[in-house]
């Protein structure tokens, strides 16, 4: 007849990004003596893993092929899902450095995440 016990549902709050953030959870409980107890979980979220860009190969291109030449945009990822993903594309800078004789053309990616 003294027994108190018995289980009660967790209510979840906080938020997270993919940069991470808390989560807490609270349980609360009252017995019929009008006495409350309550106890709290707090989850750190970390942050998702960082993107990596698309592979990206050399090449050899033509003199006239350079002169018409665009840097193309990359694709990157961290692979996640829903508010843990980083995705996108960003545009590439080309920094000629060639004439007639030859030379290269470098391209450039550059991406900073939240």
């Amino acid at each position: 007849a003294c027994e108190i016990s018995g289980e009660v549902q967790g209510e979840l709050s906080g938020s997270y990004t993919e940069c991470g953030g808390t989560l807490e959870v609270d349980w609360t409980y009252t017995d019929d003596c009008d006495r409350t107890i309550t106890a709290k979980k707090t989850i750190t979220v970390l942050p998702a893993p960082a993107a990596e860009f698309d592979e990206v190969e050399d090449m050899e291109i033509s003199c006239e092929e350079a002169n018409s030449y665009q840097a193309g945009s990359l694709g990157y990822t961290n692979g996640g899902t829903g508010l843990c993903e980083i995705s996108g594309e960003v545009q590439g800078e080309a920094t000629p450095d060639y004439d007639e004789c030859g030379g290269v053309i470098i391209v450039n990616w550059t991406y900073t995440d939240n």
